[in-house]
């Protein structure tokens, strides 16, 4: 895993290889173990009070007249309450779904694990080009609530 740091507290983690995965987690962990995340209060949710931000790039190309479309990398940027920013990057959608996975493991699982609670809680994640984004992830992700 290739990792890079600076002074203005950007932390940039470019996830290569599944072994990186591993140290990915260990990364998110540290955050969330040394960091406490307020939670905003609603009816049916608690909204993580945190910045997250994802973003793709992408590229087209005809073959043989057909119109093609791929994602060649995407970015999550996790800012902590120190203002800390931790960036990943990776090159394909099964490290994003597993970078994903990840991240819900470390921060909510055990906070949703309470099968007596009526509130869920949830880590908004704030996406620049939204329709955009998700004509792609639509076909690797299933959506029951978005809000914009």
């Amino acid at each position: 895993m290739k990792k890079y740091n600076n002074t203005l507290n950007v932390f940039y983690y470019e996830i290569l290889e599944d072994k990186d995965v591993i140290e990915v987690r260990k990364v998110l962990e540290d955050i969330n173990s040394s960091n406490v995340f307020e939670f905003t209060n609603g009816n049916k949710y608690r909204y993580m009070d945190v910045s997250a931000t994802f973003d793709i790039e992408t590229t087209s190309f005809k073959k043989e007249e057909e119109e093609i479309a791929l994602m060649y990398i995407w970015q999550f940027t996790l800012q902590d309450t120190y203002k800390n920013n931790f960036t990943f990057v990776g090159r394909t959608w099964e490290t994003f779904l597993l970078f994903l996975k990840m991240l819900h493991e470390v921060f909510l699982e055990e906070l949703n694990s309470n099968k007596n609670r009526n509130v869920k809680y949830m880590m908004p994640i704030y996406v620049h080009n939204l329709p955009f984004e998700a004509s792609f992830l639509q076909y690797i992700m299933y959506f029951d609530d978005a809000f914009a």
